[in-house]
């Protein structure tokens, strides 16, 4: 998977309005996820995918994690970015009061979202291969919400 394509599905299931994807000055580097033959139950865990695919998305997570939190506009930033097993979880963190858990339109979004998921050739092959997109929303209410996309959200 390639940078462009992860930064671009980040941005488009974010829901708020995308700025130029600037790095938060206060961060390091988050930490890198390789895949290989599971050893301990945690990597047994991390398996589960196809092995070939897992190694296509952890290698393209990796690509973006280096560059994470990420500021996406003035309101949210993109804090993790993880596959466990088959699922893959993106991490949004709301850095305003003026969006909460209440008023997130969450029928807007989970349709967007798939209508985007679906329509890309990268996550539409990872949808149909069981792997599941699961976005978390941190309000700063301390309040939060998963939307999860599987293939039959399409």
């Amino acid at each position: 998977m390639t940078k462009l394509s992860m930064l671009y599905l980040c941005s488009i299931l974010a829901l708020a309005a995308c700025g130029g994807g600037e790095k938060a000055a206060s961060d390091k580097p988050a930490e890198t996820t390789t895949s290989t033959a599971p050893t301990t139950p945690a990597e047994t865990a991390k398996s589960g995918g196809d092995p070939a695919l897992d190694k296509e998305i952890d290698a393209g997570l990796a690509q973006v994690k280096s560059q994470l939190p990420m500021k996406l506009g003035d309101a949210m930033e993109m804090t993790s970015m993880e596959r466990n097993g088959t699922d893959i979880v993106y991490t949004y963190t709301f850095l305003t009061d003026a969006v909460k858990k209440d008023n997130f339109k969450l029928e807007d979004g989970k349709k967007t979202g798939a209508q985007q998921l679906c329509a890309n050739p990268e996550t539409k092959k990872y949808l149909d291969a069981g792997y599941s997109f699961n976005f978390k929303y941190k309000f700063k209410d301390g309040s939060d919400l998963e939307v999860p996309f599987k293939a039959g959200d399409c």
